[in-house]
């Protein structure tokens, strides 16, 4: 594990002892670690607050695994709360399952094929609405519920969680009510968006000291291999009023990110599997 060093936010969590999770995308081994960093962390007095940033599953070997630890974190974590956020490919996964004949494919296509093969390891399954009937019968409540009754964000104090970002160009209240299907121009949408949120640099609310904590785009695509790499992570509180914990899981690389908050700081950890060898590392021996 890699850990940084505690640091001061422009106006950050006081209320709550918040550790928040990026995009794990089914690497199971990584996130059975920081389940079990949390576990072991000490009481500070706070309630224990454990939020899933999205992005839970596809693309990763170990998909129904996750979905089980994601599932059953709060007994494993020892948390006292748990926020499992919709990330755009959860989305993805229930439209593939309330209209297979239209967005199978599409979702197969983005990573949802691997969450497929271990539904289905011989194949047997034939035409898409078997499949999605074998997806609700496998995939634990937090995936099959429908999206519309499960949160997209969560607001801790000064601090707004949600899994790609905000748009500086709508206010922040109308930008996250937009519904999780909406279509809009430029995937200006809380699940899907990149520009123009990962380039503001003007602050977020009335005063400008929100910090935004997200992932969806990968900060890196490469094992982090100390501290002062994870540390730009953390910089960007200052310079974006932003923290991104997508740590690349959904480029083949077993590593994924936590952010820790606590009186007004934060710390990030990081977590791999070493032992992980990706399918087009085997495909080139």
């Amino acid at each position: 594990m890699i850990r940084t060093s505690w640091h001061a936010l422009p106006a950050g969590v006081h209320s709550e002892h918040v550790f928040a999770i990026g995009d794990v995308h089914g690497h199971a081994k990584p996130l059975q670690q920081a389940l079990e960093v949390i576990s072991q962390t000490p009481y500070q007095g706070l309630p224990k607050h454990l939020i899933f940033l999205g992005d839970t599953i596809d693309r990763g070997p170990e998909n129904l695994r996750t979905a089980e630890l994601v599932q059953n974190a709060a007994n494993i974590a020892k948390v006292d709360k748990v926020s499992r956020l919709l990330g755009n490919h959860e989305i993805m996964l229930s439209s593939a399952m309330k209209n297979p004949a239209e967005d199978m494919m599409f979702w197969s296509i983005f990573g949802g094929s691997e969450v497929i093969s271990e539904v289905d390891p011989d194949e047997m399954i034939i035409g898409d609405s078997q499949i999605a009937e074998a997806l609700r019968d496998r995939l634990p409540t937090y995936l099959t519920t429908d999206p519309s009754r499960r949160k997209h964000f969560a607001i801790v104090d000064d601090a707004i969680f949600v899994h790609a970002g905000l748009s500086p160009h709508m206010e922040i209240e109308q930008f996250l009510d937009l519904a999780y299907d909406e279509r809009i121009p430029g995937e200006l949408h809380w699940a899907w968006i990149r520009k123009p949120f990962l380039e503001w640099t003007g602050g977020w609310g009335q005063e400008r000291k929100l910090t935004v904590v997200h992932g969806h785009t990968s900060a890196t695509e490469v094992l982090y291999g100390d501290t002062r790499e994870v540390e730009t992570l953390a910089l960007l509180s200052k310079s974006h009023n932003r923290i991104n914990l997508d740590a690349g899981a959904g480029f083949e690389i077993s590593q994924i990110a936590m952010g820790e908050f606590l009186d007004g700081q934060c710390r990030i950890h990081i977590f791999q599997d070493d032992a992980f060898k990706p399918r087009s590392a085997i495909t080139r021996s």
